[in-house]
């Protein structure tokens, strides 16, 4: 298929451009300034004249926008996109609009004003409309780069009360959402709303912003809804719009969205936040590493070197699915309690398989190394001795006895993923 991006070196659209392209799709990207991924160029902004929509395109799509508008700009954002809306109309091809949960006859802001205009233009033309709730991930851009900024250099973040709710939807989430949307042969014109299924307080979205990009636990201060709603009434338009107060106000009147339909419509599921705040928008090497860590601090007793952290990891990756087993949260944090796990008696069980081989992979990779060597031949002359070797023996004698009891008690069990996902 043949589309028409505009917006295609934003956020978002320089995303849905290079996931195209992998398709093998054919894409001509409007933008005010060309692009250097490659694909074929074509002049587009608001001010320009009639647009001028491809030959052969089956799709536009529309992700151009202006994130920072006034009363001026409204008018010309929204006669562009009619222009364009007419040049798709004549030259047969679909039209998709990205738009934004703000939109509403009655937005508080220009901006969510102007979408919700834009889209009855669409829907009179038979297009569709994707309204996504809160875009984040990926590269650092738009509104996500803001508030990545904001949790690295504030020490304290906001959280007001009541709190707003926001539905996240990972960028690549919403790119193949409009995918879906653009291979529909439905033509009918609608409105879909894309985003998590259920909504997430905005303090909890923002402290996974600052665990995954700024590498720290946020600490929140309660600021109440009606001191920063009166705080913008005081001030004028264009400073409202200059202190981001206009945006916060946004931010509380959100209208709430139904998205399981559209996103069951679609055949698209969003990421967990966990998974799609780390940079490759996925946390699969994260947990595998986290996983690796617990296993050779159990067989070491110390916390392993990262070479050998790294080699054990690869192992699996290499070797095995390249996933996280599934280990319980006590065992990553407290590694000795593995030991309710290392029961011979037990590895035959399917459900363990999986651990015995790593588990086993870790005892070789540690006895290959400098500290597994350590640790397991007593190189080090200092450590030596009868007495010493004595208490040791008993110390290790008494240690088994005790898991061995515990077992009795508490046979606690898991599943292993990883068997289950190997090539995802």
């Amino acid at each position: 298929m043949k589309f028409f991006i505009t917006g295609a070196s934003g956020y978002i659209g320089s995303r849905l451009v290079s996931r195209m392209r992998a398709l093998g799709h054919v894409v001509v990207a409007g933008s005010r300034q060309p692009i250097s991924n490659g694909v074929e160029w074509q002049h587009y902004d608001f001010l320009s004249g009639q647009p001028t929509v491809p030959v052969s395109t089956d799709v536009v799509l529309h992700l151009a926008a202006s994130a920072s508008l006034d009363a001026a700009s409204e008018a010309v954002e929204l006669n562009a996109a009619i222009r364009l809306i007419a040049a798709a109309d004549l030259a047969g091809a679909r039209f998709i609009f990205v738009s934004s949960q703000t939109a509403n006859a009655d937005a508080p802001t220009v901006y969510g004003r102007t979408k919700w205009q834009i889209e009855q233009a669409v829907l009179a033309k038979g297009g569709s409309a994707l309204r996504p709730g809160q875009v984040y991930g990926g590269v650092e851009q738009g509104l996500f780069k803001i508030l990545v900024q904001l949790t690295r250099r504030l020490p304290v973040l906001p959280r007001f009360l009541p709190e707003p709710l926001v539905l996240p939807i990972h960028v690549d989430d919403l790119v193949e959402a409009l995918l879906a949307q653009s291979m529909r042969g439905d033509a009918r014109a609608r409105v879909l709303c894309i985003g998590s299924l259920e909504p997430v307080p905005f303090s909890v979205f923002l402290s996974a912003i600052s665990q995954a990009r700024a590498g720290r636990t946020p600490f929140f201060l309660p600021i109440p809804r009606v001191l920063v709603q009166a705080a913008s009434l005081l001030v004028g338009s264009r400073l409202r719009r200059s202190t981001g107060l206009e945006r916060l106000t946004s931010l509380f009147r959100l209208p709430p969205m139904d998205t399981a339909a559209d996103m069951a419509c679609l055949g698209i599921a969003c990421r967990p936040l966990s998974q799609g705040m780390s940079r490759s928008g996925s946390d699969r090497r994260t947990r595998l590493l986290r996983e690796s860590q617990a296993l050779l601090t159990y067989v070491l007793k110390i916390r392993p070197p990262g070479a050998l952290l790294r080699r054990h990891v690869r192992t699996i990756e290499a070797l095995r699915s390249g996933l996280a087993i599934g280990l319980p949260d006590f065992a990553m944090r407290l590694p000795v309690t593995i030991a309710l796990f290392d029961n011979p008696r037990r590895q035959g069980s399917s459900a363990l398989a999986e651990f015995s081989w790593r588990l086993d992979s870790a005892v070789v990779l540690a006895e290959a190394c400098t500290t597994g060597a350590n640790r397991f031949l007593a190189i080090d002359k200092s450590q030596s001795g009868f007495l010493r070797s004595l208490m040791r023996i008993g110390f290790a004698v008494g240690e088994e006895i005790f898991w061995r009891v515990m077992c009795v008690f508490k046979r606690p069990e898991f599943k292993p993923l990883a068997h289950k996902s190997a090539g995802k």
